[in-house]
């Protein structure tokens, strides 16, 4: 990838603020100079720009046995092209949902929910569907022990135990 960094819509990423903001955490108030070759007020300016635009966003995350929601459970399902969009609104509002995709092949949308209990994705799967009855649920795959998520290794219990950050870049 050579030296320049990538770029999004014109603008140039800082990846040596992104990066610094994946493998230190909690974030600091204050970014030490040393870490990124910028003056704090560079780092808040670029951030500001990021998240102000898009490209970077920032995710409160727990281990989900705190949550109480322990249970994570992913649906696979098909949809009209041009209802896609509608879908993933409506999908999107429901609190439990951790992540929601389109994605290519027959199925081609892609929900992860973190629920209470297996007895509450059969639940979720006929809320959704009455919902939305023009998504043809097509799989569900319960998880049973998630091992990584966002850079982070996790233990037994979903707490964070080690970084291996992501470097799209």
């Amino acid at each position: 990838m050579g030296s320049t960094p990538p770029s999004y819509k014109g603008h140039r990423y800082p990846v040596e603020v992104i990066s610094h903001c994946v493998a230190v955490l909690p974030l600091p108030a204050v970014v030490p100079r040393g870490a990124t070759g910028s003056s704090a007020a560079t780092v808040r300016r670029r951030l500001g720009r990021l998240t102000a635009s898009g490209i970077v966003a920032f995710r409160c995350d727990m281990a989900p046995a705190v949550s109480g929601l322990p249970v994570s459970v992913t649906f696979r399902g098909r949809a009209a092209a041009n209802d896609v969009n509608r879908l993933h609104r409506t999908l999107a509002t429901l609190p439990e949902c951790r992540l929601l995709a389109a994605v290519t092949g027959s199925a081609n949308v892609l929900a992860t929910y973190w629920l209470r209990d297996v007895g509450s994705v059969q639940q979720r799967e006929t809320a959704v569907c009455a919902q939305l009855p023009s998504l043809d649920v097509t799989d569900r795959v319960v998880g049973m022990h998630t091992v990584k998520r966002m850079g982070h290794l996790l233990d037994g219990e979903g707490r964070r135990v080690e970084i291996c950050p992501i470097r799209p870049w």
